[in-house]
């Protein structure tokens, strides 16, 4: 006899991972290495689709930050120090 089964299909991950696919991004992994690296990592499959789907989301939010408008200053203090011992080591 014929059951009919419910399959569900998930279209969304966990915002943990979703945040380490972003986190990638910044570093410059391309598209497959990042799913690769899930899948090495924390042995889930996650296709390049939805990789790319995830790093599309914050696409604005770079474009944003990219097209800012500069400061015309931007203030630097630099310090260097060494350090020697006045009493030679004695106390």
């Amino acid at each position: 006899m014929f059951e009919p089964k419910i399959i569900k299909y998930q279209t969304s991950i966990d915002e943990a991972l979703e945040t380490r696919v972003l986190s990638m991004y910044t570093k410059g992994m391309s598209v497959r290495e990042k799913s690769n690296h899930i899948k090495d990592a924390y042995n889930v499959d996650i296709s390049d689709s939805m990789v790319s789907r995830i790093t599309y989301k914050i696409l604005p939010l770079v474009y944003e930050w990219q097209t800012r408008p500069l400061e015309s200053i931007y203030p630097v203090v630099f310090l260097d120090a060494i350090f020697f011992s006045a009493t030679g080591g004695r106390q």
